[in-house]
């Protein structure tokens, strides 16, 4: 049989402190039940219902406190007779490692199987990644110099989102100029 994955989104960076579970239930299309106990119960019911493996994907997890990672640590532990069991990724800054190697979250740790570290992009790869996203967004890559490039790196320092920030505003602001290149 084919493998059938259901990703939610959960970006957590507005997240209300105690309120990870609720927005679970929340994005999963329920409306959050009171107590913790039912919010679980919630959550496992719609990871069975759900065709193939429910995948819930943290945004911003870097910003999760030590009761929420707790909540998510209980959460995989009873979803493991889930079949297929409910999937977690955290997606977050380097802080979130340093936050899970502290002791309370040994456990939560543990049950990560597969860890990657997006590493600072070098000169040539960011030049490329430019060129990528613009091809992708339906742009040209000759939009910016390769000095432009250049200067991008040199001042993001390589980190994919720093790129993206500092190349969207030389966009707007060519846009604002009437530019048809950014040099």
């Amino acid at each position: 049989g084919s493998l059938h994955c259901e990703a939610v989104y959960c970006h957590l960076s507005h997240l209300p402190a105690a309120g990870l579970l609720k927005l679970v239930v929340t994005q999963l299309g329920d409306v959050p039940r009171r107590g913790k106990d039912r919010l679980y119960e919630q959550i496992l019911e719609r990871a069975e219902r759900t065709e193939g493996t429910l995948l819930l994907v943290f945004d911003e997890a870097h910003l999760l406190d030590a009761a929420a990672l707790t909540d998510v640590r209980l959460l995989i532990s009873s979803a493991l007779d889930v079949r297929p069991p409910l999937k977690i990724l955290f997606a977050g800054q380097d802080t979130l490692r340093a936050t899970l190697r502290r002791t309370g979250h040994a456990d939560l740790l543990n049950r990560v199987s597969v860890r990657y570290q997006l590493r600072p992009l070098a000169k040539d790869q960011t030049m490329r990644y430019i060129d990528f996203q613009m091809t992708q967004a339906g742009g040209s890559p000759k939009t910016f110099d390769d000095s432009v490039k250049d200067l991008i790196h040199d001042f993001t320092g390589g980190v994919p989102r720093q790129i993206n920030n500092l190349a969207t505003a030389c966009l707007l602001q060519a846009t604002a100029r009437k530019l048809p290149r950014i040099d």
